[in-house]
């Protein structure tokens, strides 16, 4: 399967580099975990929503890499849980079981973006 993304994003240069306020990488990840499960906006990509039902159809399918319990009546404080939604295994599930489509591209790009920006900032801390 090829990828192919067309990623734009706006982001404030203050002297050549980026500008992005964000916590801790654990506390930013759950954070935009959280995102996810929000009622109150939506988000999308593109043309493509980030949506609940999503991870919770992941999370339901055979050789799932989270859990049900990391989407239903879930903690939010919860780091595992965290580090599973952000897990490169959540992506290799949406490929391997080629549900990964226009339905799935947006939220497969935020996984993607927002689990690589939180290992580089943990390792340049």
């Amino acid at each position: 399967m090829k990828l192919i993304l067309n990623f734009k994003s706006k982001t404030p240069i203050y002297e050549g580099n980026p500008i992005i306020v964000v916590q801790d990488p654990k506390h930013g990840k759950k954070t935009a975990r959280n995102q996810i499960f929000s009622g109150a906006r939506l988000l999308v990509l593109g043309n493509c929503p980030v949506l609940y039902k999503q991870l919770l159809f992941l999370a339901k399918e055979n050789g799932h890499s989270i859990y049900i319990r990391d989407v239903v009546n879930t903690d939010k404080q919860d780091d595992g849980a965290a580090f599973r939604t952000f897990h490169s295994e959540l992506l290799k599930q949406i490929s391997r079981y080629e549900i990964f489509n226009s339905e799935f591209e947006a939220i497969f790009v935020y996984l993607f973006i927002l689990g690589w920006f939180y290992i580089f900032i943990y390792l340049i801390k």
